[in-house]
């Protein structure tokens, strides 16, 4: 209602008024649910983990660096994990304002 009282047609009300609001509304949610959607893919792979174990046996049967292999894939889950959830918690401290 605000748009049209200023005169603006409906593409530029949804454009200037309401998209802006509704994506400051939405983003930290959709982050979070972008974190968990990660997390729980690695969930599922984990179900999977004999596949997992039996390629990392492959690659170490070549390389023979077994901790550097396992401590590799954990650290990138880590990071991928930390960096997703700081952004959601920055954007929703930001939304909170």
């Amino acid at each position: 209602m605000a748009g049209y009282s200023t005169g603006l047609g409906y593409y530029k009300t949804m454009r200037y008024v309401i998209i802006p609001q509704a994506l400051r509304n939405m983003v930290p949610a959709l982050v979070t649910q972008t974190v968990i959607i990660f997390q729980d893919t690695s969930l599922a792979y984990v179900i999977g983990v004999k596949e997992f174990l039996r390629r990392t046996h492959l690659v170490d049967s070549r390389e023979i660096k077994s901790i550097e292999l396992y401590t590799f894939a954990a650290v990138v889950y880590l990071i991928l994990c930390f960096l997703g959830s700081t952004l959601a918690r920055r954007l929703e401290k930001k939304e909170r304002r």
